[in-house]
Order: C-alpha cells, then sequence, then structure tokens
C-alpha cells in the first residue's frame, strides 16, 4: 500500500509541477523578497508534509491526541480552506484525486492533513 501510494504522490508531484508552472511564473515576479524568503521554510515544511504519504494514509502516532482533536474537527467548517488549497496548489488537487476515495476516505484525508 504505502508503495502504491508514494507512485501516486510521484505522479501528483509532476501533474502538479506541470499546471503549476505557468500559475506560479505569474505570481512569482509579483512576490517581495523579503516576504518571500520569510515564509521559504515555512512553505518547505508544508510542500514536505503534503508529499509524505504517512500525512494521509497513517493515523497520526499520537492517536490520544488526535482522537480529541478529531472529535471537535468538521469538515464543513473547512470546505473552503480545501477548496483554496486544492485550487492553488495542483500538486494537492491531483494527490486527493489519486488517493481519494480509492485508499483513504476524503474526510480523513483532509483531517490528517489539517491535524
Amino acid at each position: 500500500l504505502r508503495e502504491g501510494v508514494d507512485t501516486e504522490i510521484a505522479a501528483a508531484s509532476r501533474e502538479g509541477k506541470r499546471a503549476g508552472r505557468s500559475k506560479a511564473a505569474a505570481t512569482s515576479a509579483a512576490k517581495l523578497s523579503g516576504v518571500q524568503a520569510k515564509y521559504n521554510r515555512f512553505d518547505a515544511e508544508v510542500a514536505a508534509m503534503q508529499r509524505d504519504s504517512s500525512t494521509y494514509c497513517d493515523e497520526p502516532e499520537d492517536g490520544e491526541d488526535y482522537g480529541r482533536w478529531r472529535a471537535g474537527w468538521r469538515l464543513e467548517a473547512v470546505a473552503a480552506d480545501i477548496a483554496r488549497i486544492t485550487g492553488e496548489n495542483a500538486f494537492m488537487a491531483e494527490l486527493q484525486s489519486r488517493l481519494v476515495p480509492i485508499i483513504v476516505e476524503h474526510e480523513d484525508f483532509w483531517s490528517r492533513y489539517f491535524y
């Protein structure tokens, strides 16, 4: 299963890069270098988390904390965030289409992402 997910993540990454090239070219010129540098580390950490199959397919290591957090989490409350993420990030849109619901359920995919 892990190998299959990793293959899907690699494929989604390739598709996301292709789709995101034109968008990235248009927006990169508009970014100020000081602001961009401030967020580079954060962006890198988010990108690494997005490309790690365990983010979506494995229960979080701290199951007790995750259970408490999940009890108060509602998919409907983050629907606009999900739409923004998949609209702005071609990799995430492609990954979601490849993993949900074949490998992981929609709600599990996004709850693990936001956790």
